[in-house]
């Protein structure tokens, strides 16, 4: 099992073995989701965010959308090779992580098509 789990803090340990390892994985789609991740320009990727740059695309959302997706990969790896969760309980966490890297898929496309429009953060 991969331990870059984030937030195990959260996990009810009230609860049995079995629903504490649930609550991680469900816990860990949500932190992927939200964390703050810092992308950066590799030595190999600068031809590639010169092309984005020039056609006016946001080459680090896009990266950010793609490590997000890795995270998650990962995560579906290891609720694959969990033992203790039935298939059930297993296919209900995939489908759930399918889902997000579903929406950073779409988050790639409209970033590529120029559609995506950064969320304005409101000051409070």
């Amino acid at each position: 099992m991969n331990k870059f789990y984030l937030m195990p803090e959260r996990v009810d340990k009230s609860q049995s073995a079995k629903n504490q390892q649930i609550q991680l994985f469900k816990e860990t789609v949500i932190e992927i989701k939200d964390i703050a991740i810092k992308v950066e320009i590799e030595v190999d990727e600068v031809n590639e965010a010169l092309l984005f740059s020039s056609l006016g695309i946001d080459f680090l959302k896009y990266k950010e959308a793609g490590v997000r997706t890795d995270m998650l990969s990962l995560l579906e790896k290891d609720v694959y090779q969990s033992e203790g969760l039935t298939v059930s309980e297993k296919q209900a966490l995939i489908d759930t992580i399918s889902t997000e890297r579903d929406k950073l898929a779409s988050l790639q496309e409209n970033i590529l098509a120029g559609s995506y429009v950064p969320e304005e953060k409101t000051m409070k």
